[in-house]
């Protein structure tokens, strides 16, 4: 919301963009259950739970490793 939640994207940085989870959260209310636009939506949202997820456990591991080089414990 903070990007100005403008559907209407541009090359210009200057410019508003709407993100993907807002995105999901404006359209899915008008969405008819079962249509296209639906399936398309609920698909983005699990690919945005999946790269969220796959860059947590990255993110997680990295943590990892690095406690165990530099820590103390």
């Amino acid at each position: 919301m903070a990007t100005g939640n403008t559907p209407i994207t541009s090359w210009s940085l200057f410019n508003g963009l709407r993100s993907l989870s807002a995105n999901i959260a404006v359209e899915i209310p008008e969405a008819p259950i079962g249509g296209t636009l639906y399936r398309t939506l609920f698909l983005s949202a699990v690919l945005l739970f999946m790269l969220t997820f796959i860059i947590n456990t990255a993110a997680e591991l990295l943590r990892q490793r690095f406690r165990k080089k530099y820590g103390r414990y």
